[in-house]
């Protein structure tokens, strides 16, 4: 290749640049040079320190993944910024460019953002090949259970019409909290739902529900599976949303929505004399 001859050469001035395409918002990038660059259109910001780690191709078409690091930047990407994007799925190129003719360039790496990390006053962002999208689940599987989210387009459900307005009263730790919630439902109820802060630095984001526990009417004890991207504190309101297990007794009983239910209880199998391989989910064409 050209470029790469060049680059090869002592005297040749290459750098790398990184451009990040979201669905909403415009491309960010990012250089590892000590100045901003322009290529194409788009401003590549130096501030940051960022590092790809090495790029490898593989020709089995296994998963190849690389990782971004950088450091947080007041000018380029904030702690706050990293946490309020949706970075999920976003296209990412890396690539070398020469300065001396910015519109020499040669990829490195083309790609999607995989997982997201946040560690003091750093950030990474793992790029996975588009050999990534070969994994995804082609069609639907059959099992006892249902294989819809709640409240999707396939459960019919609204959200809006099982939320219940909370409060925090009460902080146990990073990720437990005591809540004020009218609904005076059974324990468990709102285990595998979540919570979506509506005040405080939290607010607009969600996180889902681990355990739940009514302590006393209108007080609940909730425990997230993660913690918040900023810490909880009383006095914080939020909306919480109830779970589903996936079973067709929970469809009906709590949700009364049976005719939608999106399992296969009735397949043959399982009990003494059936398919010995009912318990496995299987694929069908959609």
């Amino acid at each position: 290749d050209p470029f790469l001859h060049e680059a090869a050469k002592p005297y040749t001035k290459i750098s790398t640049c990184i451009i990040i395409t979201r669905a909403i918002g415009s491309p960010i990038g990012l250089t590892d040079h000590n100045t901003n660059l322009t290529v194409n259109g788009v401003v590549y910001h130096s501030d940051g320190g960022v590092s790809p780690s090495n790029t490898n191709s593989k020709s089995d078409m296994s998963l190849d993944t690389s990782e971004i690091v950088s450091l947080f930047s007041a000018n380029t990407i904030t702690k706050d910024q990293i946490i309020r994007w949706n970075l999920d799925n976003a296209k990412v190129k890396v690539f070398l460019v020469n300065r001396e003719d910015l519109t020499r360039t040669y990829t490195l790496k083309d790609g999607y953002i995989g997982l997201v990390g946040l560690k003091n006053t750093l950030y990474s962002l793992e790029v996975v090949g588009k050999a990534a999208r070969l994994n995804h689940q082609v069609g639907r599987t059959y099992s006892p259970s249902c294989d819809t989210k709640l409240f999707s387009a396939r459960c019919s459900l609204v959200a809006a019409g099982y939320q219940q307005p909370g409060s925090i009263t009460s902080i146990v730790d990073k990720i437990t909290v005591l809540a004020a919630v009218s609904f005076n439902v059974a324990c468990g109820y709102f285990a595998g739902g979540k919570i979506t802060l509506t005040t405080g630095q939290n607010a607009g984001f969600s996180m889902e529900i681990k355990n739940d526990t009514l302590l006393s009417p209108g007080n609940r004890q909730l425990e997230l599976f993660s913690e918040m991207p900023y810490p909880l504190v009383v006095g914080n309101l939020m909306d919480v949303f109830p779970g589903c297990d996936k079973s067709i007794a929970t469809c009906g009983q709590t949700f009364n929505n049976v005719v939608n239910f999106q399992g296969f209880p009735h397949v043959p199998g399982g009990a003494p004399g059936g398919d010995k391989d009912s318990g496995k989910a299987k694929t069908i064409k959609s």
